[in-house]
């Protein structure tokens, strides 16, 4: 099988099940930086390079830079420039034409120098050449995509050791590095995490005393997320007295241009460079559209989600952060899709640059905020149906199934989320819900960063046959948890649960539904953080962990009490209990003292319940009044 090479293979019950995806983030202490991004922006420039390849072929690129000690001279990296090329640059409104002015290629910098100064603008007098400290806080400005509107970005030094780029990356990204040698491999770097896009090259990287420490360089893909790096500015001065002007011919090799129509081996390299995956910060195409940005307020907390690539299963899952979680849903379902390679499913990834929370969608899918639902990507198809899936932020934590609050961080927090999963799946009376075993996985990255899996199956009461299946993986990083849900629904004949225990069916020729099924569930297998994967080199996969529903009173958890033809008080787990009032409203109670007499003891607002747990008549009483006979019940 194809996915057996990079995906660790695992074989599990299979239930006929779709598509309704749920994100979920819990936790506090979320805190959003500020920066004058007025003052970033009046330094900082964006670049258009435009120009006709070997064979002919005109291409546009943007990129970022900065005004570097006077107002006619520009930083960029060197990368995102290939020779020959035209290049404009504009600051606050007013459009330039530059020229090279010296490169340095080991450091992947370029200087040019405009054809008239900037009157409008600043530029940067000197720089800080210490290095900085892990954690510490960073912006920079630039134009994702090659936009027209450029934007400040927040993220962090992170640690790495040693800082060198040869020793940050390895394997095939090395080797594509190894190729050009711009930046070279032997490059004393910084390694930071997160807030860098596509188009961010050249940008300049500042602290929180505005000091210039840094220029965005590049990352490598790394599945959903990337590992990014700058250069630090020390090398502005070598760049400025460096006497050489000449671009390398690597430089378009790198953007995938052939040097010479008749080269062979230049196009063999530029092949190998894209099959590496390697991410270099030079947008494609720069016409200042189809940037995706997703701007919204939730719970009092202000989110952006920026689109940051669109990338097969084939090369998002090579380096997942649970690549073989996700090999796993492959051996399962593959055969049911008609997938023959990796390379047929697509996926958009947005990261949301502040928090470092990374959600993917099925390619073109596309995203957009409701209010009142959150993050909403929807197909409608008259086959699969109406595919759903659905990314909302919430601010409560967890309560125990005795109302304590438990939080991301503790360790009963997986255990306590797949009870309360199973409790919210159900209705009582008319479906129940069972985990699925065999699809449970744990991954532990240490440092407090985890990830479960898992299924649920939900029956009818009645027929005892399978209604939905329900997909989720929870990331933890720290105190915050970010959930994904896929709700899977069985739909006419055709589809990816109908095709799986006999994929010859006529009817399984159609293949596209089943696809599109199988693509929500990797969607939500692929959900993360932006820097879960650098603590990759030391996780720990587990595939069983305690759980129980019934905590200490089997006797009633999930067991239905009625009044008359009244579902009346539901026991969904340990001292936890739903009590349905009139008019469809629901009160979640806990039981406040110890259990008695055969009867567990439940408050409600003013009132207190004593419900027989062996079902009969129930009562109520006021405070310090007498209890009264309110009913009778069954179970």
């Amino acid at each position: 099988m194809f996915w057996k090479i990079a995906f660790k293979k695992r074989f599990l019950l299979a239930k006929p099940l779709v598509l309704l995806i749920a994100l979920l983030m819990f936790g506090n202490g979320m805190v959003n930086a500020q920066m004058d991004s007025r003052y970033l922006e009046a330094r900082s420039a964006r670049l258009l390079v435009t120009g006709v390849d070997a064979n002919r072929q005109p291409y546009a690129k943007a990129l970022s830079s900065f005004l570097w000690q006077s107002n006619d001279q520009i930083v960029t990296s060197l990368h995102g420039i290939p020779p020959g090329s035209k290049i404009t640059a504009t600051c606050m409104g007013v459009t330039r034409a530059a020229t090279v002015q010296s490169v340095l290629p080991y450091a992947d910098l370029i200087l040019l120098k405009t054809d008239t100064p900037f009157s409008s603008c600043s530029f940067f007098t000197d720089a800080d050449f210490e290095k900085p400290a892990e954690g510490t806080k960073l912006w920079t400005f630039g134009w994702h995509a090659g936009a027209n509107g450029g934007s400040s970005r927040h993220f962090e030094k992170g640690y790495g050791s040693p800082e060198i780029l040869g020793k940050l990356v390895s394997g095939d990204p090395l080797k594509a590095l190894q190729l050009y040698n711009i930046p070279s491999t032997a490059l004393h770097i910084y390694y930071v995490q997160g807030g860098l896009l596509p188009g961010y090259s050249g940008g300049p990287v500042v602290n929180a005393q505005l000091k210039l420490i840094g220029i965005v360089d590049g990352g490598l893909n790394k599945g959903t997320s990337d590992y990014n790096w700058v250069i630090p500015a020390k090398h502005l001065a070598e760049l400025v007295n460096s006497g050489s002007t000449e671009i390398p011919s690597e430089v378009a090799t790198m953007n995938g241009f052939p040097v010479f129509s008749a080269s062979q081996d230049s196009h063999a390299n530029s092949t190998r460079w894209h099959e590496y995956g390697l991410n270099l910060f030079a947008s494609g195409i720069a016409d200042g559209g189809g940037v995706d940005v997703i701007q919204y307020n939730e719970n009092g907390i202000a989110y952006e989600w920026v689109k940051t690539k669109t990338q097969s299963l084939d090369e998002l899952g090579q380096t997942a952060d649970d690549a073989e979680g996700v090999g796993q849903l492959l051996d399962i379902f593959a055969a049911a899709a008609g997938l023959t390679s990796a390379k047929q499913l697509s996926f958009d990834v947005y990261e949301e640059l502040e928090y470092g929370l990374i959600i993917t969608v099925p390619r073109g899918q596309g995203l957009a905020y409701r209010e009142g639902l959150g993050l909403v990507s929807e197909h409608n198809d008259e086959q699969t149906g109406l595919s759903t899936l659905t990314f909302n932020h919430a601010s409560t934590p967890i309560v125990d199934a005795y109302g304590k609050v438990v939080r991301p961080n503790e360790t009963n927090y997986f255990q306590e989320a797949v009870s309360q999963l199973l409790v919210d799946c159900q209705d009582p009376g008319i479906n129940y819900c069972k985990l699925d075993e065999s699809t449970l996985r744990i991954v532990d990255f240490g440092g407090g960063n985890r990830i479960l899996k898992l299924g649920i199956t939900n029956y009818d009461v009645e027929t005892q046959s399978p209604e939905f299946y329900e997909y989720h993986s929870i990331a933890v990083s720290g105190g915050i948890a970010l959930g994904a849900e896929a709700l899977i629904y069985p739909s006419g004949q055709v589809g990816l649960f109908q095709c799986l225990t006999d994929s010859n069916r006529a009817e399984c020729a159609n293949n596209a539904p089943a696809q599109l099924q199988l693509s929500q569930l990797i969607a939500v297998h692929l959900t993360s953080f932006a820097d879960l994967n650098s603590y990759a080199n030391q996780k720990i996969v587990q595939e069983q962990f305690v759980y129980d529903t019934s905590k200490d009173f089997p006797d009633t958890v999930q067991v239905p009490f009625y009044e008359g033809n009244t579902l009346r008080f539901y026991n969904t787990r340990g001292t936890e209990w739903i009590y349905y009032l009139a008019d469809n409203e629901q009160a979640i109670l806990h039981e406040y003292k110890q259990r008695s007499d055969g009867y567990a003891y439940l408050k409600y607002d003013d009132h207190y319940i004593s419900v027989p747990v062996a079902g009969g008549q129930y009562y109520i009483a006021d405070e310090g009044g007498a209890w009264a006979v309110q009913g009778t019940l069954q179970r």
